[in-house]
């Protein structure tokens, strides 16, 4: 007469770890199913690969500043040591040599 039907549900299993038994079990919007420490263990990797892409852009970014502020001390510097561009004519433009003063002796 009232007889219940009985239906066998096979448990879940992990599509990452192939573990049966947790906790907690998460179904992804593909459809896989995972349990509670893959879906800790993808939080972390994802958060550590975000991490390292921002300490990647940091870097490239610090590394791109060092170069342009090594480039303007350059060119001032050159600008400092060149010589000036309004010379006498006929007067060769050479480095200027040291000054070396010399004391007489005196015997």
């Amino acid at each position: 007469k009232g007889r219940f039907q009985l239906t066998q549900i096979d448990p879940f299993v992990c599509s990452q770890c192939r573990t049966d038994f947790t906790p907690h079990w998460k179904q992804e919007r593909s459809g896989n199913i995972l349990c509670e420490q893959c879906v800790t263990s993808n939080q972390k990797k994802a958060l550590k690969a975000e991490h390292t892409n921002r300490l990647k852009t940091a870097f490239v970014k610090a590394l791109q500043q060092e170069q342009e502020i090594e480039q303007r001390i350059q060119q001032q510097a050159a600008a400092v040591s060149a010589p000036p561009t309004s010379a006498p004519t006929g007067v060769p433009m050479s480095k200027p040599e040291p000054v070396i003063r010399h004391h007489p002796l005196r015997q």
